[in-house]
């Protein structure tokens, strides 16, 4: 796991110590070692490079060149498949020097060109300069589980695995683009291939590109929707073919992932996808595991422990877990600086203390991410079937649920609360169409909110939403499928996944995620709907899939979510600085009558705005800052 940059320049120089000043703002990223390469000739390239080492730790020194020294890789993540690859280059009559991936990756770019990536199993974000032909090819892992930024204006092509590696280059403008600002009010994020900067795209999961003779080429080599459509008329539906598959692939995945020259673990939070990959784990991993966990102290309906250490003593690992309470008010520059753009996903705040924990005591952990993304795990995805059933209830029952859910509180403090909370969400997409329920649970600040929030001239006037653009790609698929793939192309990438790789690299941790092998996602795909939500229970096939080694109350137990008390703190010890600042006056975005309005609603309790709040917290403190 690292950090990658890089600059090719068709005219002129490239500016002495431009690459060196892109690697410093992600230096968390790769805490042990730094190389760079540099090609002196037009076109002119560099390439810079930071490590934390996890494979090969003295000889896998990047920028690293392939056997025939023409091809030059920068690369960060992991290919889990990089010896089987290497042995089939070795009988190729391909040398190597390390036992590095990385020089896996420049080989087989020499052996089979950009074709080489449809061969990885990994999460990938690399680059490989071609010296001979000045060729530059840059490549993100199918499912975006690493990032990439770029920025192209004709003559300078950059990227990097970091945003702020641009603020250093004065020819880069950082214009806001209001587009982007109006998808992270209404989601908490922004989704690829936009950035917070009209000029800086991110690449798209599955995609490359191509720089050569001065122009770029952007492609997808991997895409869900082709795969959606090719396996249509297949889908599966018989339990025992699904749940043997499903067992053989994850364990696999497990397997691969488990390859570490240094200490590992596992995120267990107790949950049904981290308590898998812990069964897995004990069985295959040499010694005892070792999992995490961390709760905040007085906040006790998020402090799910107990189930974690319940799996710990089923599976005889070494289980840490620490009880926090973070002082926001002195790590809330800290937290923002690692997000790199605007992100207001407020369980970030619980990733980024459960990876420095658990950095305490190993360099890779596993995690259950994407197991409710590609096997529906959330409660929305059996909405529509609980519609379905509360629209068949007589009206004297539906006016009760009602008044009882606006009479009480709602809260993630405590059980109560949050079940008004959740009933609040299904009260209100009760009354739209089918197709807009969906955008609808996913959205924060609405439009409509945005319209009275934002100065005239960031309002975005376009009424078709991120979500509804991505939905709309995939109108002929029943509900479950479609809010699947909408989530798959929108949430995991923009939201959970970089959540997890800003969290975990922030402290020179590197975050596994078995859930996303490619293989078990593309099967997963194949899956009838009806076996991944069957009645109003969800995520059913993966839990019948692992019937046989987790305890079915563990398995069935109501889902909890990896949550972040921020409504609470936003009421308590990070008040003061949280109305510091939102009212301050270095940035010109946001109405205060109407920032004050929100602010004072949550304040007495009148409504549980704290996402809101936080999503315009993050934004003023990352403006403040990047931009003044």
């Amino acid at each position: 796991m690292c950090g990658i940059c890089g600059f090719v320049k068709n005219n002129g120089r490239i500016a002495p110590g431009i690459v060196e000043k892109m690697l410093m703002p992600m230096k968390h990223r790769g805490p042990d070692d730094e190389g760079i390469f540099k090609d002196d000739t037009s076109p002119f390239s560099a390439l810079g490079h930071c490590r934390l080492s996890i494979i090969d730790l003295e000889a896998g020194h990047q920028p690293m060149s392939d056997d025939s020294n023409r091809y030059v890789c920068v690369h960060n993540g992991e290919i889990y498949n990089f010896l089987d690859l290497r042995e089939s280059l070795e009988k190729k009559g391909y040398k190597f020097r390390t036992k590095s991936d990385a020089e896996v990756i420049a080989n087989m770019y020499h052996a089979h060109d950009k074709e080489c990536v449809e061969k990885f199993n990994g999460m990938f974000a690399f680059a490989i300069w071609d010296k001979k032909e000045k060729v530059l090819f840059v490549c993100r892992d199918r499912i975006g589980i690493k990032p990439l930024y770029y920025y192209f204006d004709g003559n300078n092509f950059i990227f990097s695995s970091n945003l702020k590696s641009f603020l250093a280059l004065d020819f880069v403008k950082k214009e806001i683009d209001h587009e982007a600002l109006t998808e992270y009010l209404q989601y908490l994020y922004i989704n690829a291939p936009r950035s917070i900067f009209k000029e800086i795209k991110k690449l798209e999961p599955g995609s490359s590109i191509l720089l050569k003779n001065g122009k770029i080429a952007v492609e997808r080599y991997w895409n869900i929707e082709d795969i959606v459509s090719d396996k249509k008329p297949a889908l599966i539906n018989d339990e025992k073919i699904c749940i043997n598959e499903i067992k053989f692939l994850l364990r696999d995945s497990i397997k691969k992932r488990l390859i570490s020259d240094v200490p590992l673990g596992i995120f267990l939070s107790g949950g049904v996808d981290s308590s898998i990959i812990t069964a897995l784990a004990a069985k295959y991993l040499t010694g005892k595991i070792r999992t995490f966990n961390i709760a905040f102290k007085g906040k006790g309906y998020y402090d799910e422990s107990r189930f974690a250490k319940r799996v710990s003593r089923l599976f005889g690992t070494e289980h840490k877990e620490l009880e926090v309470s973070p002082d926001l008010r002195m790590d809330l520059s800290e937290i923002v600086d690692f997000l790199d753009e605007p992100f207001a996903d407020s369980s970030f705040v619980s990733a980024y203390y459960l990876s420095k924990f658990t950095r305490e005591h190993v360099k890779v952990a596993l995690s259950g991410t994407g197991g409710d993304d590609v096997f529906a795990g959330y409660r929305r995805y059996a909405l529509n079937k609980a519609i379905d059933i509360f629209d068949r209830g007589p009206d004297f029952v539906k006016k009760g649920f009602s008044f009882i859910t606006n009479s009480i509180f709602p809260t993630r403090k405590n059980y109560i609360g949050e079940k008004a909370l959740l009933a609040r969400r299904f009260f209100s997409v009760l009354n739209i169409e089918k197709d807009k329920r969906h955008d609808k649970l996913m959205s924060f600040i609405s439009r409509d909110m945005q319209k009275e929030l934002l100065s005239t001239s960031a309002i975005n006037t376009d009424t078709s939403t991120m979500l509804a653009q991505v939905s709309n790609r995939f109108m002929d698929q029943p509900y479950v499928n479609k809010a699947l793939y909408t989530d798959f192309l929108s949430y995991l990438a923009g939201d959970l996944l970089t959540k997890e790789d800003r969290a975990t690299m922030a402290v020179g941790l590197e975050g596994r995620v078995p859930f996303l092998d490619h293989r078990l996602v593309e099967y997963s795909f194949q899956i009838d709907p009806e076996l991944k939500v069957k009645g109003l229970s969800t995520k059913y096939i993966l839990k019948r899939a692992f019937e046989d080694i987790l305890p079915k109350d563990l398995l069935h137990r109501e889902k909890h979510g990896f949550a972040f008390p921020i409504s609470e703190y936003l009421r308590g010890e990070l008040k003061d600085t949280a109305k510091e600042i939102l009212f301050s006056d270095i940035h010109r975005f946001f109405n205060q009558n109407t920032l004050e309005d929100l602010f004072n609603r949550h304040l007495d309790r009148k409504e549980d705005l704290g996402q809101h709040i936080w999503a315009l917290l993050v934004f003023n403190l990352w403006y403040e800052k990047n931009m003044s």
